[in-house]
């Protein structure tokens, strides 16, 4: 009897992609290849193709999902009665993320994509679109702790979320780096207070 070509019997397309988000988050883009994927997913390259596309359609889902951790940790923030102390756990929040393996990798999307972004335009678009996306989502933190009296009237909140996101990416690349957490964690909360001040 012939063998089917296809995915495998017990095919779970989210642990798949879950699988090639950490060699993408590990290696990034450039630097993983087709066979160190077909390992991770434990897929031949025909079902990989089949389910996901090529390797940049696989990337850019891997991107996708990663952010759906981000959007998580907004709506937590968002319905924080207390802005600062809302902002020291979403910052320790993402620390967590960050720094859950053996090795600290940072975040995926603000890790890898950059070095991508100059060659693939729709890789480009994706980042620009999350970027965008999580800045109005900060400033409508922002604005709702402004009506309330939790930070001062006078503030620009689309530039404070600016700032929150840009927060964001540099513990993202100093975990990478190899930061300390206690460092990290310092850093987080400073950026907390000052943010609400």
């Amino acid at each position: 009897m012939k063998k089917s070509r296809g995915r495998p019997r017990n095919f779970d397309s989210e642990e798949a992609l879950g699988n090639a988000l950490l060699v993408f988050w590990t290696k990034g883009f450039a630097n993983t290849s087709l066979d160190d994927l077909a390992g991770a997913m434990q897929m031949k390259r025909p079902s990989i193709y089949n389910a996901f596309g090529d390797k940049k359609s696989l990337y850019r889902a891997a991107l996708r999902s990663f952010s759906d951790r981000l959007a998580d940790g907004l709506a937590a923030l968002a319905e924080s009665t207390d802005t600062e102390v809302g902002l020291q756990q979403f910052f320790i929040g993402a620390l967590d993320v960050y720094m859950s393996g053996e090795q600290a990798l940072g975040c995926l999307i603000f890790c890898t994509a950059p070095a991508e972004m100059a060659v693939a335009d729709d890789v480009r678009e994706d980042i620009l679109t999350i970027t965008v996306d999580t800045d109005k989502a900060l400033k409508r933190v922002f604005d709702d702790a402004q009506r309330s009296g939790r930070i001062s009237a006078a503030a620009d909140t689309l530039a404070t979320a600016q700032m929150t996101q840009a927060i964001l990416h540099s513990l993202a690349l100093r975990a990478r780096a190899g930061q300390s957490r206690a460092t990290l964690n310092r850093m987080a909360r400073h950026a907390a207070k000052v943010l609400c001040a």
